[in-house]
């Protein structure tokens, strides 16, 4: 029996919003093909049958992204998760989850969430003011619709959550945007650091290290109420020192072996490097085992190993070096100075 991490991306990079810094948007521009169209239900199969066959009774853990991934339509996931249900004779075991901005989600959604108990990122960058960078095609605003989303969820108990990209124009908002948070009720949430290179939403060391300062000084105090706060990057800090070892990738210092599907079954190591020069197959064409032993794939992971220049810091147990993506980012000095005062 094995385990198996996959993101899939149903629809490719396409998008029904307009967010101005989406990484994703600027990574499908370096590539030859941008789109590469519709994940179809004779893909779904081969990577179904695929995947069953690795694992062998393990743990499956599914993820789909984009782009948007509910542009594909209720039956592609009424099919997928039909399929896989009737394809699992060994009686593997899986994790699903959907990264989605709420647009298109109805009450036929929840429930096929809720039914599969599928978890759900809702992304929403904070507050009305902290989200106006994020518009529709039409350049309307969203923010209203993405609150009825997570009422929705909520109503059928679909697990969900929140997760904020943290840029130039809404890091200095911290304690409005964790206080808004927790005021609709939102205690599962996800910061994620902008990593793009368009100069007004590139993040400044100092204003991040401070936005993760009062955050965790807002999580530390709810940490042991009755119902604590869950911020995934502290959880996971707190894992760490307990554990020896992160539940999310990145965290180890090392890459971890996964695979990211394109919408045309193009496999790549990450999310982050979904580029030609990463490519390292087709689904079609290989198996699952064959994929993550590429050459391209092993030497993805062996070079995303601990740093040399972070084997001498005080915070490297805790920190590892960041993932590849992070590593070549200013990110260090704002980790130091959070380091610095919550784990003094």
């Amino acid at each position: 029996m094995k385990n198996l991490c996959v993101m899939i991306k149903p629809v490719s990079g396409k998008c029904n919003a307009n967010c101005k810094y989406c990484f994703y948007r600027d990574e499908v521009k370096s590539r030859a093909i941008a789109d590469y169209g519709f994940f179809s239900k004779d893909l779904a199969n081969v990577f179904i049958d695929k995947a069953l066959d690795y694992v062998d009774g393990g743990h499956l853990t599914i993820v789909f992204q984009g782009g948007e991934p509910t542009l594909i339509g209720l039956d592609f996931y009424k099919y997928f998760f039909k399929t896989l249900k009737n394809k699992n004779d060994k009686n593997a075991t899986f994790t699903l989850s959907m990264q989605t901005n709420g647009i298109l989600i109805d009450e036929e959604w929840c429930a096929l969430f809720k039914a599969n108990d599928v978890l759900i990122g809702l992304s929403l960058d904070g507050d009305r003011q902290a989200n106006s960078e994020r518009v529709d095609r039409s350049g309307k605003d969203f923010f209203p619709k993405i609150l009825d989303t997570a009422r929705m969820f909520k109503e059928y108990g679909v697990e969900f959550n929140v997760l904020t990209v943290i840029h130039a124009k809404n890091v200095k908002r911290a304690t409005i945007i964790y206080d808004e948070f927790i005021r609709r009720g939102f205690k599962n949430l996800q910061f994620i650091p902008y990593l793009g290179d368009n100069p007004d939403y590139v993040l400044n060391a100092d204003d991040y290290a401070n936005f993760l300062i009062d955050t965790y000084s807002r999580y530390a105090q709810d940490f042991n109420s009755n119902t604590p706060t869950r911020i995934r990057q502290f959880d996971n800090y707190i894992m760490i020192l307990q554990t020896g070892r992160a539940e999310q990738c990145g965290m180890n210092g090392v890459c971890e072996e996964q695979l990211v599907i394109e919408a045309d079954g193009r496999a790549f190591p990450c999310d982050f490097y979904c580029i030609d020069q990463y490519e390292i197959g087709n689904l079609k064409d290989y198996s699952i085992e064959q994929l993550l032993n590429s050459k391209i794939a092993k030497d993805f992971r062996s070079t995303s190993g601990n740093l040399k220049e972070c084997s001498g810091c005080k915070y490297f147990r805790i920190c590892r070096g960041g993932c590849k993506r992070y590593a070549s980012t200013t990110f260090c000095s704002a980790y130091k100075k959070f380091f610095d005062k919550a784990f003094r």
